[in-house]
C-alpha cells in the first residue's frame, strides 16, 4: 500500500530524472576539463640517433630446446655468467653451442633492459672470451646504456678491431661518439660503416655522418650526405626534414628549402615539430602567409602555445592586429611559462598601439632577440627612426630577424622619401623572396611617388598575380593606370572591384577622381551620391558634389547641400565661399553678401571673398 502511494506521488520518477541530469552534467564537465587540459607535445628523438641492436636481437639463430632450457635456468640466477660453467649440461656442449648459450642469455637480458645484470656478469669475463662467445657487442651495448659512455666506446673499438665487418658495431660506435660530441672521431667511423653496409644501415650511417658535418658547421658536406642517405631510404621523412633544415643554413634557394620541407611532411604529415621548423623558416624569410598556413596545420595537431605565439607574429607582420590578439590571448591564458606570458603581454600592448606604455618595458639591458626586434618596431611606430635603425642594426646578424629587419629599414627609408635608397633595399628583398606580394606592392608605391607609371605597373601586376583577391593592390594598379594615361582601363579595374564590394569607399573615391579627370559629370555626380548614401557625414565629398553641381548649373541642389554642410561645420570657409558664389551666380546678391561677411569674420584676408564683395558693392 505504501509503495502504491509513493508511486502516485511521482517522487521515483523525479529522482530518476535528477540522477540522469546529474550524470549528464558530470560527463560534460569531465569532457570540458579534458579539452582544457592541453598536453605538451613530446618530440621523439631522431630515429637515426637510436643505437642499432640487430647483432643482439635481430634475426636470432634458432636454438635447440636443450639450449633454451639452459638459458632459462641461467636467467633465474643472480649472476648467470658466474654460474654458467658450473652447469653440468653446459659442460657437455660443443664450443658452438656454448656460444649460443652466452649469446642467448645476453639477448634475453637486453630484451628485458636488464643492463645492470648483464654488465655485472660480462665485466668479469676476459675480452678474448667475450669475443669468442660473440657477446662483446652485447657488453658494449649495455655499457652505452649506463653512466660510462667512454668505456662503451673503448669496448666497441675493441670489437671492430677484432671484427672489422661488424656493421652494428661500427654504427653504434659512431652514434656513441656523436652523442658524446666527438664528431671528429665519429666521421671516419661512419665513413667505414657506410662502406661495409647497405640498405637501411647504410642510409642511417650516412644520415648520422651528415648530422656530424652539420654540428661542425660543414653544411655543404652535410647536405651531400643527407642526399646520399635519401637515395638508400627515400621514405625517411625525418631525413628530408633534416636536409631542409641544413639547406636553410646554406645559400640554397628559399623555394628549394620549402620544397624539401614539403617532401618530408608529405611522408609524415603528423610531424608537429617539422611543421614548426618549416614555419620558423618561413617567418625568417618573410613568407608570412605561408607560415600561417603551416601553423594552421601544426595547431590541428597540437594546441602548443609556441605555435600560437608564432601565429601571432605572422599576423602582426601582415598588419592583422585583431587576429594576432586572438592567438596572444590564448598564450596569456594557457602558457605555463612566465617568460612566454610576459612576451605575450608586451605583444598585446603593441597590437593595441600602446607604444608609449610598451617602450619603457623594453628598455631593459637583457632582452631576447624577438623582444629587441619588438623594441625596434615600437620605435618605428613612434617615428623615432634613428632609434629604430640603431636597434635593428644590432640585430642584423640574427638568422631569425635579418631579413625582417631589412623590410622595416626599407619602409622607414621610403617614409623619409629617400626613394633611391629604399628601392635598392626592396630590390634585394625581392631577389631573395620574389613571392612576397606585399613587397612588390610597397615597391610599386615608390614608382608611383616618382611618377614612374610603367615600372610601377610591372611591380603591381606581380603583386596581384600572387594575391589576386587583394583590393588594395588593385586600387594601386588603377592609380598607376591613371598616371599612365589609361583612364578607361583604370575605371574598368575599379568597377570590377565595386561589383564584388559595392560599398568600398576608397574605390568609390578613386572612381570619382577618374570620372572628374574625364569630365564625365553625370557619372561623377552619381558616384558622389553613392558615397554620401554610405557615409552621410563625408563633408569633403559633400563639398565636391556641391562644386560639381554648380559647374553643372544645378544651383538649387548645390545650395541645399552647402547649407546642410554649414549647419554641421559653420567655420568651413570653402563651403561658405562656394555658397556665396552660387548665390551670386543666381543673382541672390543679398544672400551672397551675407555669406561673404560671415566668411570674412572668419578669415579677413580671404582674397576671393574680398574680390566677390567688391563686385557685390557695385550691384547692391
Amino acid at each position: 500500500m505504501f509503495r502504491h502511494k509513493l508511486l502516485q506521488t511521482g517522487l521515483p520518477f523525479l529522482t530518476l530524472v535528477l540522477f540522469l541530469v546529474a550524470a549528464i552534467i558530470y560527463f560534460e564537465s569531465e569532457l570540458l576539463s579534458q579539452s582544457e587540459n592541453i598536453a605538451e607535445i613530446t618530440i621523439a628523438p631522431n630515429m637515426d640517433d637510436s643505437f642499432d641492436i640487430d647483432s643482439v636481437t635481430g634475426n636470432p639463430v634458432v636454438k635447440p630446446q636443450y639450449i633454451q632450457d639452459i638459458i632459462q635456468q641461467l636467467l633465474s640466477e643472480d649472476d648467470p655468467f658466474a654460474t654458467i660453467k658450473h652447469n653440468n649440461t653446459y659442460q657437455t656442449l660443443s664450443d658452438t653451442d656454448k656460444s649460443l648459450v652466452y649469446n642467448g642469455v645476453s639477448q634475453q637480458l637486453i630484451a628485458r633492459h636488464n643492463y645492470a645484470k648483464l654488465l655485472s656478469g660480462l665485466k668479469n669475463i676476459p675480452l678474448s672470451e667475450r669475443l669468442k662467445h660473440k657477446v662483446q657487442f652485447s657488453y658494449a651495448f649495455a655499457l652505452s646504456k649506463g653512466a660510462d659512455p667512454q668505456l662503451a666506446i673503448e669496448q666497441y673499438q675493441a670489437l671492430i678491431k677484432h671484427e672489422q665487418n661488424s656493421q652494428s658495431g661500427h654504427l653504434n660506435l659512431g652514434l656513441l661518439l656523436k652523442k658524446e660530441k666527438q664528431c671528429n672521431d665519429a666521421i671516419p667511423v661512419f665513413l667505414s660503416t657506410a662502406s661495409i653496409t647497405s640498405g637501411t644501415k647504410k642510409a642511417k650511417a650516412l644520415s648520422a655522418l651528415a648530422s656530424c658535418y652539420k654540428q661542425l658547421g660543414q653544411f655543404d658536406k652535410a647536405v651531400a650526405h643527407y642526399k646520399k642517405s635519401i637515395e638508400y631510404r627515400p621514405n625517411a621523412s625525418h631525413v628530408w626534414i633534416m636536409l631542409a633544415s641544413t639547406l636553410a643554413e646554406t645559400s640554397a634557394d628559399l623555394h628549394s628549402v620549402l620544397d624539401t620541407f614539403d617532401k618530408g611532411l608529405a611522408l609524415n604529415p603528423q610531424d608537429y615539430k617539422a611543421h614548426l621548423l618549416k614555419a620558423k623558416y618561413q617567418m625568417a624569410h618573410y613568407d608570412f602567409s605561408g607560415a600561417i598556413n603551416t601553423l594552421d596545420t601544426a595547431l590541428s595537431l597540437s594546441n602548443n602555445t609556441h605555435a600560437h605565439e608564432l601565429m601571432a607574429w605572422a599576423y602582426l607582420e601582415l598588419g592583422k592586429r585583431v587576429r594576432a590578439k586572438k592567438y596572444l590571448s590564448y598564450v596569456s591564458k594557457h602558457s605555463t611559462s612566465k617568460k612566454q606570458k610576459r612576451r605575450a603581454e608586451y605583444l598585446l600592448l603593441y597590437t593595441s598601439k600602446q607604444y608609449q606604455k610598451l617602450l619603457p618595458l623594453l628598455k631593459k639591458k637583457r632582452l631576447s632577440e624577438d623582444m629587441r626586434y619588438l623594441k625596434g618596431l615600437t620605435y618605428r611606430r613612434l617615428f623615432f627612426y634613428s632609434n629604430a635603425f640603431s636597434t635593428f642594426n644590432k640585430l642584423s646578424d640574427s638568422k631569425a630577424f635579418h631579413w625582417r629587419i631589412q623590410i622595416h629599414q626599407a619602409r622607414m627609408t621610403r617614409a623619409r622619401k629617400q626613394y633611391e635608397a629604399a628601392e635598392k633595399l626592396y630590390e634585394a628583398l625581392l631577389v631573395h623572396n620574389n613571392k612576397a606580394a606585399f613587397l612588390w606592392f610597397e615597391s610599386a608605391l615608390i614608382s608611383e611617388a616618382l611618377n614612374q607609371a610603367e615600372t610601377g605597373l610591372v611591380k603591381i601586376e606581380n603583386a596581384i598575380e600572387l594575391r589576386p583577391k587583394n583590393n588594395t593592390y588593385k586600387l594601386a594598379q588603377a592609380r598607376l593606370l591613371k598616371m599612365a594615361g589609361e583612364s578607361d582601363q583604370a575605371i574598368t579595374v575599379v568597377e570590377n572591384i565595386l561589383k564584388k564590394k559595392p560599398n568600398y569607399i576608397r574605390a568609390l573615391n578613386l572612381l570619382a577622381n577618374l570620372f572628374q579627370e574625364k569630365n564625365d559629370i553625370n557619372q561623377l555626380l552619381a558616384t558622389y551620391e553613392k558615397i554620401l548614401s554610405i557615409k552621410t557625414d563625408d563633408y569633403i565629398t559633400m563639398l565636391k558634389l556641391a562644386q560639381t553641381l554648380i559647374q553643372n548649373q544645378e544651383h538649387q541642389r548645390a545650395q541645399t547641400i552647402l547649407q546642410t554642410l554649414l549647419q554641421e561645420q559653420s567655420n568651413n570657409i570653402e563651403a561658405r565661399y562656394l555658397l556665396a558664389e552660387s548665390y551670386f551666380q543666381t543673382q541672390q546678391f543679398k544672400e551672397s553678401l551675407t555669406e561673404i561677411d560671415q566668411l570674412l569674420r572668419l578669415e579677413k584676408n580671404y582674397q576671393q571673398a574680398i574680390a566677390l564683395k567688391d563686385k557685390l558693392s557695385t550691384i547692391i
